[in-house]
Order: structure tokens, then sequence, then C-alpha cells
């Protein structure tokens, strides 16, 4: 009796583990043509499984049901970034921040708490300290209507995206 009991918590135990290592992991089904036992998905002729550690996902063959499932990495939070280090699907873990130190930039993408991030548009140099957003840096005439920046690479962050000169008009 005390195997038996002693084998369903192991098995449990067991699950429970495999379970958690594939938390961050989407599942996706899609229909592919069979060659004998093998399945043929984007350049990928396999029996069982397929690794692509490159792009950080994993594809296993279901050649009965004529199926692929595709594993990828789940899409993390806003406040959340993929390690995309190790094997699949540790790969897959998030790498969080401290949320409520975190400011959202003008941008709606996240600026660490004592970090400052150059953006395109608005092109301008934002802070954060302690959970807020502060401008630090404009360009030269930012917010007159009058006045054109000059030689301005627009698809550059800030500085760049000022220009050279401004030319106001009066």
């Amino acid at each position: 009796m005390f195997m038996k009991e002693l084998c369903v918590v192991l098995v449990l135990w067991l699950s429970h583990t495999q379970a958690s290592n594939w938390d961050h992991v989407r599942h996706t089904y899609i229909p592919v043509n069979i060659t004998g036992r093998n399945c043929l998905y984007e350049h990928h002729n396999f029996s069982y499984e397929a690794d692509t550690n490159e792009t950080c996902e994993k594809l296993r063959c279901y050649a009965y049901e004529r199926k692929v499932v595709k594993m990828t990495c789940v899409i993390p939070p806003s406040s959340c970034n993929l390690t995309l280090t190790g094997e699949f699907p540790d790969c897959c873990s998030h790498k969080c921040f401290n949320v409520s130190r975190n400011c959202l930039g003008s941008d709606n993408k996240l600026i660490e708490d004592g970090k400052n991030r150059s953006l395109v548009n608005p092109c301008r140099l934002e802070g954060c300290s302690g959970g807020i957003v502060t401008v630090l840096e404009t360009c030269l005439g930012a917010g007159d209507s009058q006045c054109k920046p000059s030689l301005a690479n627009e698809t550059e962050p800030y500085p760049a995206c000022c220009g050279a000169a401004v030319a106001c008009t009066k």
C-alpha cells in the first residue's frame, strides 16, 4: 500500500515539475504533409521533434494525426522581457522589472528606473526616476509650429532627429 501511495506522489510531483518548466510556452497545432512517418514543415523533415534553438521554439510531429505542434514562447507581460538564453523551453523564461518604480514612456515602452531613453517621435530624451517620467532634453524649437529642423534624420532617435540647425519664421 505504501509503495502505491509513494508511486502516486512521485508521478504527481514529476508532472508538476515538468509542467512548471513549460509555463511560458504556447502550443499551436498546424496541419502538415506527411511522408511515411515524417512530418514536413517549413523546410524541416522529422519524425518526432525538431529543435530550432536559433528561434527558441520546438516542433513535435504527430504523423498519424497529420499535425505538427509548434511550441513557441508566450509573449511576456509588458514589464518583462524574454531571456532567450539556453535550450527550449528555458529560453522562454522571463526577466521582469520592478514595475512600481519603472515608467511608461511617451512611446508606451518601458523605461527602467534610473535609466534614460532617446526617442524618435517625439524627438527627445526621457528619463525615469522613481516611477516618474521626465523630459530631460528636447530639440531646439520643439513645439513651435513656425520652426523646422534642417538636416534632421527623422528615423533616428534623439539627438540625431533634431537636425543640425533650426529655421524659424516669425
